[in-house]
């Protein structure tokens, strides 16, 4: 028999799986460190991108004196803004990534705890009125 109880229970599992349950359950299949490293190295291939960015558009804004002095253009012109927006901006970049991803890494395994005890009690009920089915034959 159906019951209530057993119904919004498997509501709420269903919602869970198709809605946070699909992003949570992604980011819970990998160990915490994982998941940590995954996200700091998709922010350290950001903010190396943006450097060769800005490196190519200062090397645009500059070209014609790159031309006209080709020979005597000194490299740490170019690298030492490079490096200085690494540091400024990239580290305390990399240090917010790790916080927030450990934040949501902890946020999502809890909920998919949640869902797991949720699945278990529903399993308990259903093996107790398979039980009790079998009782009354």
């Amino acid at each position: 028999m159906l019951s209530e109880e057993k119904i919004k229970r498997m509501i709420r599992a269903a919602e869970y799986e198709s809605g946070q349950g699909i992003e949570d359950l992604k980011k819970v299949k990998f160990s915490k460190k994982d998941y940590l490293r995954s996200r700091i190295i998709k922010s350290v291939f950001y903010i190396v991108m943006a450097m060769l960015i800005l490196m190519f558009l200062f090397i645009i804004y500059d070209y014609k004196n790159m031309i006209r002095y080709g020979d005597t253009i000194y490299f740490e012109s170019v690298i030492w803004p490079v490096l200085l927006f690494f540091f400024l901006i990239g580290i305390p970049t990399f240090i917010v990534t790790a916080q927030k991803a450990n934040l949501e890494y902890d946020e999502a395994k809890s909920r998919s705890l949640e869902y797991l005890d949720a699945l278990i009690e529903l399993k308990n009920m259903i093996e107790e009125e398979n039980s009790d089915l079998q009782n009354e034959e």
